[in-house]
């Protein structure tokens, strides 16, 4: 080939098949692709980092200068495949620091499958603003789970919060799991758990759902206030510490005055009651007979004619709290402080040994915490009170 200085080409599309060049390359724009095979000696592709800086300062201003001087070291080093990969290494460094420090504003959709973010203080790691001024809810942050298969059960997204033990492991102390419930169209539900790390083991502790709130897997609810609900459902048996009045009525008082007969409408639909009798000095006795005719009505009947009141009780309506029991022994007399807050609540009194109940000589209510009971002769006794 003639030794040229220089070829100059015009036109709108020169080609070449080929082209042997020992010096450079200068041209406005090149389109296409440029293929550089055997590289023998250290050709300057791009002869300075400030060339390149200047290219693509208008995305990494403050890094900048640092990419550009890790591509150049790319590509112009013809040494060792050891140097090449450092330089490869650099190149990415530069370009995962200025994606870090970036401070600006990320405009469009970001996709991407993991996302790190590293903070070494105790600010804001994550710190998302809306500025609209509208009453609509905002910022917002959705978690969707896109199944090609919904199903009911299925767990749907799940925020994790995690530390670490005293033996520098990883724990989930605790996580909130959005679930569904049931995934027909039209009567869609959804559920939320509440799980907590218990004794080694993550616990789902509470279960939110469309129409009930449950503690699980022997959660117990304690309230520093009052429980008010519209209904209470169970027998009671488990409650302890009951010091609110129980809102149902459990016993009906009546007087009579110098009668024979005393009838009780009290209503609780039930045959199953307790019938207590105290004359005019507070001293319970045995009528000759009472009667339950139907479910809401008692009888009593008594010889002579007595001027007293008759306490109906509910039977099999008693919780923790709304009894009292007393053992008496080597006495024959007591006065027992029950704390029932009820003036005439219901006295049975039970031999000990023989666990039968028996009519003691007297039993007097002193006021609504009190009452005393006297016995005929020495007999151990379990007395017990009932509201």
């Amino acid at each position: 080939m003639p030794n040229w200085k220089k070829i100059a080409l015009s036109g709108s599309s020169p080609e070449f098949s080929s082209l042997d060049v020992d010096n450079s390359i200068s041209a406005g724009s090149l389109t296409g692709s440029i293929n550089f095979n055997n590289l023998t000696d250290s050709p300057t592709l791009l002869s300075s980092s400030v060339q390149i800086a200047s290219d693509i300062s208008g995305s990494f201003t403050s890094t900048s200068a640092s990419i550009a001087s890790n591509i150049a070291s790319l590509i112009t080093d013809s040494g060792s495949f050891s140097t090449r990969v450092t330089a490869v290494e650099g190149f990415s460094s530069s370009i995962e620091s200025s994606i870090y420090s970036y401070t600006g504003s990320f405009t469009g959709v970001a996709s991407l499958s993991t996302l790190s973010i590293v903070n070494t203080t105790t600010a804001d790691s994550l710190l998302i603003t809306t500025t609209e001024d509208s009453s609509a809810a905002a910022p917002v942050i959705t978690l969707k789970r896109n199944s090609n298969s919904p199903a009911d059960a299925d767990y749907i997204g799940q925020i994790k919060f995690k530390g670490e033990n005293d033996a520098d492991q990883e724990v989930v102390y605790a996580k909130i799991t959005g679930k569904i419930n049931d995934a027909s169209d039209g009567s869609e539900d959804g559920n939320i758990e509440f799980a907590n790390r218990r004794g080694g083991l993550n616990v789902i502790t509470a279960r939110l759902s469309s129409d009930k709130f449950q503690l699980l897997n022997g959660t117990d609810l304690d309230v520093d206030g009052d429980v008010t609900a519209d209904n209470f459902i169970g027998d009671g048996s488990g409650l302890t510490n009951v010091t609110s009045n129980i809102t149902e009525e459990v016993t009906v008082s009546q007087t009579f005055t110098s009668a024979t007969t005393a009838s009780v409408n009290h209503l609780f639909g039930t045959k199953d009651i307790i019938v207590t009798v105290y004359d005019d000095n507070d001293d319970q006795f045995i009528p000759t007979r009472v009667n339950t005719p139907d479910t809401n009505n008692v009888n009593i009947f008594m010889d002579p004619a007595t001027t007293g009141r008759v306490v109906v009780a509910k039977g099999g309506h008693l919780v923790s709290g709304s009894i009292h029991k007393h053992l008496m022994t080597s006495v024959t007399s007591s006065t027992i402080t029950h704390n029932l807050q009820e003036e005439f609540p219901v006295v049975q009194v039970y031999e000990s040994a023989s666990r039968e109940m028996f009519l003691p000589e007297t039993i007097k209510s002193i006021d609504q915490n009190n009452i005393q009971v006297v016995l005929e002769e020495l007999i151990d006794c379990y007395v017990v009170i009932k509201r």
